[in-house]
């Protein structure tokens, strides 16, 4: 099925009374769940595969906080947004039917509320169900299907006991549109005082039928219960790590033993340091170095409000003035004079990134001597990286004056943020700087923290770009614009050296590409990025 022939319906009114106190004056559907605002989770995908039209149910409180969030997200996208009010608060079958006019193609409904994968049957119309258990099923409107998946039975919030399992999950499908705004336009009646959608479907099953489709990875954040499980269910995390919240709020994580081991060292030698005070208490789990636990901080990441919240300019500076002069301030304090970093540094560096990009398996743009990003020439990988050899070694020979307590991975994913106190705290140490150290060139978690926003890492790995490769060349546009002036200004009142700050940066993204071999468009955009940054070093530096 074509996404670019099918549009999305998302009802975002309800007031999420259930769950009080998190959502007084703010949406549940904007809750964060995997660092992002819920209902991204399950747009994003959609509009990736071509969706291009959108409408969403909101109330008179709401809207303009949701269209603020949308239009920031999806600046630079053509995608059609259609906000539609809902005054009296009479069920999500009212909702619903308050879309009728702007009906014009087959037809996905989401509640707001309702997280999971999307089935891939777009070949007739069907609910989405998944099994409860016995005591929930009078929250749910369960559905009786024959052994063809044909419902033959909708039994909405039942008082009585019902032989089915399956429950409709809030997500739903209806091929025939014509038929679907017909429906749409007749009257229904309340059921437990408010219209329902299983109203709705039994009129459209008079004249078509509709299949029950089972749906993987379901989660319902409706209630406070349902959206604390959800959340403890769905902490981000790299496919080696796992992570678990404990019930006295102790969340703990679990690796490799090479790299637990790693940041078990750094939490230990930063104890009597202004690191340990910037992060959450360490507890040390069990003798083999398999795992550890931090204190559990209900903070959001930085990287969560700077990709998606529609913070203004002055919002932005005040953030990273705050979190620049903390970290600068720790980084000055706590120097070191060793000469072993200088060597360390430099095989990060150099070494390090040749011998990883020679691991993606995309010679024919690494060996290129010219490649074409967005209609501009630049000099191909390995010219740029020769010009810029000098420079590099430079920056290495200048360690003996940055060599402090580092972090390693100062990302905009692992800085926690309470903007209320602007107070913040550091998760993930990498502690290793090519050995197991709390020590390194404080000039890398500088440019670990540019390359979240002026390279723009975080909207890459939650694919808020397109990106085309065509004929050998490559076309990369991001979802919205960013003014990174903003961020460096910064970094200049602190006297940084931006440019070399923006060459390590720019390492840093040839590096990655292939620690992300299962996203190759992330992939080409991490190199249109590098290649971008060397060549800016290049001019920049008259090579």
């Amino acid at each position: 099925m074509n996404y670019k022939d099918m549009q999305l319906v998302i009802l975002m009114a309800g007031k999420g009374s259930r769950l009080y106190p998190l959502t007084l004056g703010f949406p549940k559907s904007l809750l964060s769940i995997k660092q992002k605002p819920a209902v991204y989770n399950m747009i994003l995908p959609l509009i990736k595969e071509g969706l291009r039209n959108i409408m969403i149910v909101v109330n008179m409180e709401n809207k303009q906080l949701i269209q603020d969030f949308f239009d920031n997200s999806f600046k630079n996208k053509e995608i059609k947004f259609n906000y539609v009010i809902q005054d009296n608060f009479d069920g999500p079958a009212g909702a619903f039917k308050l879309t009728e006019k702007y009906i014009e193609s087959p037809t996905i409904l989401l509640l707001g509320d309702t997280l999971c994968k999307y089935p891939k049957n777009y070949d007739e119309s069907w609910i989405g169900v998944s099994k409860v258990k016995k005591e929930e099923k009078f929250r749910f409107c369960m559905i009786e299907s024959n052994d063809k998946g044909i419902i033959t039975n909708i039994f909405d919030k039942p008082t009585e006991e019902v032989m089915t399992d399956d429950a409709a999950v809030g997500i739903y499908y209806f091929k025939n549109y014509k038929l679907l705004k017909k429906v749409l336009k007749k009257n229904i009646d309340k059921k437990h005082n408010e219209y329902q959608l299983s109203s709705l479907f039994e009129l459209y099953m008079q004249e078509e039928q509709i299949k029950a489709i089972k749906i993987d990875d379901w989660e319902d954040i409706g209630t406070l219960e349902t959206y604390v499980n959800a959340s403890k269910n769905n902490f981000n995390c790299r496919n080696f790590n796992s992570l678990y919240l404990d019930e006295l709020g102790v969340i703990h994580k679990r690796s490799i033993f090479e790299k637990i081991t790693s940041e078990m060292n750094w939490f230990n030698e930063i104890i009597n340091t202004d690191f340990e005070k910037l992060s959450p208490k360490f507890y040390e789990n069990n003798k083999f170095n398999t795992e550890y636990g931090i204190e559990y901080y209900d903070y959001l990441t930085l990287a969560e409000y700077i990709t998606f919240y529609p913070l203004n300019e002055y919002s932005k500076k005040i953030i990273f003035s705050s979190v620049f002069n903390k970290l600068i301030n720790i980084y000055e304090k706590n120097k070191i004079v060793s000469l072993e970093f200088h060597d360390l540094f430099k095989i990060m560096l150099i070494d390090k990134t040749r011998k990883r990009i020679l691991k993606w398996d995309r010679n024919d743009l690494t060996s290129k001597e010219k490649v074409m990003i967005n209609g501009k020439e630049y000099d191909g990988l390995f010219i740029l990286m020769n010009k810029l050899l000098p420079a590099i070694e430079n920056i290495c020979k200048d360690t003996i004056n940055y060599v402090s307590i580092i972090h390693g991975d100062v990302a905009f994913s692992n800085i926690l943020v309470s903007p209320k106190s602007m107070i913040f705290k550091v998760i993930d140490p990498r502690g290793n700087f090519g050995i197991d150290t709390m020590y390194g060139d404080y000039r890398y978690d500088l440019a670990k923290l540019r390359h979240c926003y002026h390279g723009r890492y975080d909207e890459v790995i939650n694919d808020l770009f397109d990106i085309k490769e065509k004929s050998g060349k490559l076309d990369l546009q991001f979802y919205k614009d960013i003014d990174y002036k903003i961020f460096d200004d910064c970094l200049a009142e602190r006297n940084v050296n931006i440019d070399d700050i923006e060459l390590i940066e720019a390492l840093l993204f040839i590096s990655m590409i292939p620690l992300h071999s299962d996203y190759p468009e992330r992939q080409l955009a991490f190199f249109c990025q590098g290649i971008r940054f060397l060549s800016n070093q290049v001019r920049k530096r008259d090579l």
